[in-house]
């Protein structure tokens, strides 16, 4: 319901504009049409940008591409493997330690 009179709200501006200075209902069509469609565009990219900022900061696991943030990403730590599919992905302190040498 609430969708249906955004998508209405553009042309309950130009009601009576139309009919005041005769603007075709072509014009009428179209703004009813492009403000749905950029509005539904804007807020695609807004819904997607969390997730895609996690996958370029490496905050996401490899392997089920869960978000590792809040206390997921304190079992990463302490563990060193994912707290949703158990997935090791850190490599421990012991193996980082005897490669160095």
């Amino acid at each position: 319901m609430l969708g249906l009179a955004l998508i209405l709200l553009p042309v309950s501006f130009l009601s009576d504009r139309v009919d005041r200075v005769g603007f075709d209902a072509a014009a009428v069509v179209v703004t009813a049409v492009s403000f749905p469609v950029i509005a539904a565009i804007m807020f695609y990219g807004v819904a997607r940008y969390p997730q895609r900022r996690r996958r370029e900061l490496g905050l996401t696991c490899p392997h089920c591409q869960k978000a590792l943030v809040g206390l997921s990403s304190q079992i990463v730590i302490a563990t060193g493997r994912c707290g949703f599919c158990g997935a090791r992905f850190l490599s421990s302190d012991e193996n980082v330690t005897n490669k160095a040498a």
